[in-house]
């Protein structure tokens, strides 16, 4: 059987939704199997030393890098050796600035700063880098956050989302392009795109359904989410199916032809195509891979 993706899960049900860890060779992850989760993760590694295998692709880790693990993505720290970093583990809800609800899985879009963690090509933003002369500001920001989460001082909780908001800012201006023509939350036309794909991602859904759906032209829908994300409908579309994809591989053992039929495809052979292109592998070779 697949592993089970491990939840969130705070010790106390009013804590807060993040977690810092600091990353070294007692960490359970160093120990850990290939293994994926439901939140969302960043690892920064202050330290270099072994290998990091994120998603299908294995990492000789040097000081400055920096990781992002979306939910369902698979990770394996256990061939590291001297690294040593932090790890922070949180949930997209704990950093809603703009106080809007959504139905949709991809209700993080709601601000741009989640738009590194929806890959939709391949391993895009997986790696950052961080230049030597800004590793104390990113390690002074990991310690504060660490220092808050431990000590719990007054105002602890309003301290520690603004430290993370102000991690994922700079992650953000980092990775995506054109940063500033993003908004600064989600408008109405994204929640509707958005919902109608949470809704309908499982059947056959196209550009042109959703523009109908939601009384727009295609050609307008198309060039507006563009803008507004970086990334087409289409792309978010297949973004959702992927996670739903890799969720039904660890979790079930639906055979690929139920699982392409479960998340909209017709054609088995194309949705093959389409995880190939995502994830470099086929769907099968996946499941095997971490079972």
């Amino acid at each position: 059987m697949a592993r089970k993706p491990l939840a969130f899960s705070p010790s106390k049900p009013d804590e807060l939704g993040i977690e810092i860890q600091r990353l070294d060779k007692q960490h359970v992850l160093f120990s850990m199997p290939a293994h994926s989760h439901e939140f969302l993760e960043i690892i920064y590694f202050d330290l270099g030393g072994g290998q990091y295998q994120h998603k299908n692709r294995i990492w000789d880790v040097k000081p400055g890098d920096l990781f992002l693990t979306a939910p369902y993505e698979t990770h394996n720290a256990s061939s590291l050796t001297k690294a040593q970093g932090w790890v922070i583990l949180f949930t997209a809800a704990t950093v809603n600035l703009t106080g809007l609800e959504s139905s949709s899985y991809l209700h993080w879009i709601d601000s741009p700063i989640f738009l590194p963690f929806a890959k939709t090509s391949g391993f895009e933003h997986s790696h950052i880098h961080i230049a030597e002369t800004d590793r104390p500001r990113w390690l002074e920001r990991f310690e504060s956050l660490n220092t808050e989460l431990n000590h719990k001082p007054f105002g602890y909780k309003e301290m520690a989302r603004s430290l993370l908001t102000q991690i994922l800012i700079d992650i953000a201006r980092l990775t995506v392009d054109n940063i500033e023509h993003l908004p600064s939350q989600a408008s109405p036309l994204l929640i509707e795109v958005f919902d109608f794909i949470e809704q309908y991602y499982s059947k056959p859904i196209s550009l042109a359904d959703i523009a109908k759906a939601i009384n727009r032209s295609p050609s307008y829908l198309s060039a507006s989410i563009r803008k507004l994300t970086g990334r087409t409908v289409l792309e978010w579309i297949r973004e959702r199916r992927m996670t739903e994809a890799r969720r039904l591989l660890l979790e079930t053992d639906d055979n690929i032809v139920e699982i392409a039929e479960a998340i909209g495809y017709q054609e088995v052979t194309y949705f093959i195509r389409q995880f190939r292109q995502f994830h470099r592998t086929t769907p099968q070779a996946w499941r095997q891979a971490h079972h």
